[in-house]
C-alpha cells in the first residue's frame, strides 16, 4: 500500500511539473476514481465467479505493467499528460476488480472470530501508508526522480504478487460461474435490495463518501486562509486524520472479537460527522488538529465495523458482489465529494461546505441509529 501512495504523490508532482495546472491535478484523481464507480459491479461478479487469488494476481500484474510503462516514459523524458491520464484510467479499472476481490478473500484467510482484527489491521496499514507514503515520495523524487519512484512502486507490486503465490487457499466451488455475468449482476443487486442490513450499510457508505471526504480536497484552503498555517500546517492537517485512523484501528484490533459491533459503527459515524463540523468552525490550529484526529478515528471505526459486518452477513458466494457495491459507493463516489465540496466552497466558503457535510454525516448516523435497531444490536 505504501507503493500506491508513492505512485499517487509522484503522479501529482509530475503533472504539476508538466502543466502547473491545479485543474489537471483534479482530473488525474477523477480518472483514477471514475472507473471504480462504473466497473466495480463487474469486478465483484468476477470475484464470485473466479479463483479470487488468481484474479488478484491478474489485477496486480496489470497495475505493475501500467506503472512500469509510466516509469519508462518518465525516465526517458517522453512522458506527456495524456499518458498519465490514460494510465490513471487503466489502473483505476484494475482497482475496480482488485478491491472487491481483495475484501471478499479475507474471510477465506482468517476465522470469523479474527475477522474484526484482520479488518482493523488492514485499515491501520492503509491509513499508516497515507502518512509515510507521500513523505517517502517527497524524499525520493529529488535523488531518483519521478521515474525512479514509479520503478520502486512496480517493485512493490512484484512483492504482492510473490505473497499471493505463497498463499495456500482451499479451492471453492462457484455457483456464479454456472450463469452469465449479466445474471450475476442481477442476482447481486437483487440480494442487496432485499437485505435491509446490507442496503443500510451501502447507503451509509454513499453518504459518508459524498459528505464526509470533501475536506481532503479543501484542506489547503483551511491551511492558507482560515488557520494561516502555511504549507507546513497543511502537512500537519493532512496527517492528523491519518494518525487518528491508525490509533483507532490498532485499538480495535487489540479488542478481539468484541460485542456490539453495530454500536461501534454508529458511534464512529457520529463522531466523524461531529468532528468535521467542529473542524469547520475552528480557527485555532491545535483544536483543528485535535478534531481531525477524532474525525479519522471515527471514520476508521465506522469503516472497520462496516466491512466486518458486510463480510459476516453476506453469503460466501455473494461476497464479491456485495463488497463491489460497497466499494462503488465508498470509493467510486469520491469525485462527487470533491465536486460538491468545491462548488459549495466557491459560493459559500470552505467552512460552510465542510460544516454542512459533517452535519449531514452526523444526522444520518442518528437517523439510522434510531430507525435500524438490527444494526444497532448487531454483535
Amino acid at each position: 500500500m505504501t507503493g500506491r501512495w508513492v505512485l499517487i504523490t509522484a503522479q501529482q508532482l509530475l503533472v504539476y511539473k508538466l502543466t502547473g495546472s491545479p485543474f489537471l491535478l483534479g482530473i488525474v484523481g477523477f480518472c483514477t476514481a471514475i472507473p471504480t464507480f462504473f466497473l466495480s459491479p463487474i469486478g465483484g461478479a468476477f470475484a464470485d465467479r473466479m479463483d479470487r487469488r488468481k484474479l488478484l494476481m491478474v489485477t496486480q500484474c496489470s497495475m505493475m505493467v501500467c506503472v512500469l510503462a509510466l516509469a519508462t516514459l518518465a525516465s526517458t523524458g517522453l512522458i506527456e499528460v495524456w499518458h498519465i491520464l490514460l494510465i490513471a484510467i487503466l489502473t483505476g479499472a484494475a482497482m475496480a476488480f482488485d478491491m472487491p476481490t481483495r475484501q471478499s478473500l479475507i474471510p477465506e484467510l482468517v476465522s470469523k472470530e479474527d475477522l474484526t482484527n484482520a479488518m482493523a489491521l488492514n485499515n491501520s496499514v492503509f491509513h499508516g501508508t497515507r502518512i509515510w507514503g507521500p513523505t517517502i515520495a517527497g524524499l525520493l523524487v529529488g535523488p531518483i526522480g519521478t521515474g525512479g519512484c514509479f520503478y520502486l512502486t512496480a517493485v512493490s507490486y512484484a512483492g504482492i504478487i510473490g505473497a499471493l503465490l505463497l498463499m495456500k487457499i482451499p479451492p471453492r466451488v462457484s455457483r456464479a460461474a454456472e450463469t452469465t455475468i449479466w445474471r450475476n449482476l442481477v442476482e447481486g443487486f437483487g440480494y442487496i435490495r432485499t437485505s435491509s442490513l446490507v442496503l443500510i450499510l451501502v447507503s451509509m457508505a454513499a453518504v459518508s463518501s459524498i459528505f464526509g471526504t470533501a475536506q481532503r480536497s479543501l484542506m489547503v484552503i483551511f491551511a492558507e486562509d482560515v488557520l494561516k498555517a502555511g504549507s507546513s500546517g497543511f502537512g500537519f492537517l493532512m496527517s492528523a486524520s491519518a494518525v487518528g485512523a491508525v490509533i483507532a484501528a490498532l485499538l480495535i484490533a487489540s479488542l478481539g472479537d468484541f460485542q456490539y459491533k453495530g454500536r461501534i459503527l454508529l458511534v464512529g459515524a457520529l463522531m466523524q460527522g461531529v468532528a468535521l463540523f467542529l473542524f469547520s468552525q475552528s480557527t485555532y490550529m491545535p483544536l483543528s488538529l485535535g478534531v481531525l484526529l477524532f474525525s479519522g478515528a471515527g471514520e476508521t471505526a465506522y469503516l472497520t465495523m462496516s466491512n466486518t459486518i458486510l463480510l459476516v452477513v453476506a453469503p460466501a458466494e455473494m461476497r464479491g458482489r456485495v463488497m463491489s457495491a460497497y466499494m462503488q459507493t465508498s470509493q467510486g463516489l469520491t469525485p462527487l465529494a470533491a465536486l460538491q465540496g468545491g462548488t459549495l466552497a466557491e459560493f459559500f466558503g470552505a467552512p460552510f461546505a465542510i460544516g454542512l457535510g459533517g452535519s449531514v454525516c452526523a444526522l444520518s448516523a442518528l437517523v439510522i441509529a434510531v430507525g435500524a435497531p438490527a444494526l444497532r444490536r448487531f454483535r
